[in-house]
């Protein structure tokens, strides 16, 4: 399971846990609520903090035949930067090679199909 997964798993089930015991549900909240609910907590998760994944609970998975991950959203120092992570020099690198001392990171969403 990939370190994404991982913390999508764990936000999942503190929203099921808080749902399943909140008194809204004990008070007869309807399925659909409970579902709204849900949804626009995830999508309120994928903006917020906890979207972005320290570089000390993980790295961005290795493609098969590759060294380097693709470019990601990273944080250095409270600026933002597009870079990719080498696996053979263990680092961090923006798009011109310079390198960039990263502390957290976070995974591009899919793209629209049309």
């Amino acid at each position: 399971m990939s370190i994404l997964e991982q913390k999508t798993q764990e936000a999942a089930e503190r929203q099921l846990n808080h749902h399943i015991y909140n008194e809204d549900i004990e008070s007869g909240e309807s399925p659909y609520e409970s579902f709204r609910i849900g949804f626009t907590d995830g999508v309120e998760w994928g903006r917020g903090p906890e979207a972005w994944i320290s570089v000390e609970d993980g790295l961005p998975d290795k493609e098969k035949g590759k060294n380097y991950s693709k470019f990601y959203p990273v944080v250095s120092e409270c600026e933002f930067y597009a870079a990719a992570y080498d696996f053979d020099a263990k680092d961090w690198f923006d798009r011109s090679g310079e390198e960039v001392l990263v502390t957290h990171w976070q995974p591009m969403p899919q793209l629209p199909k049309k």
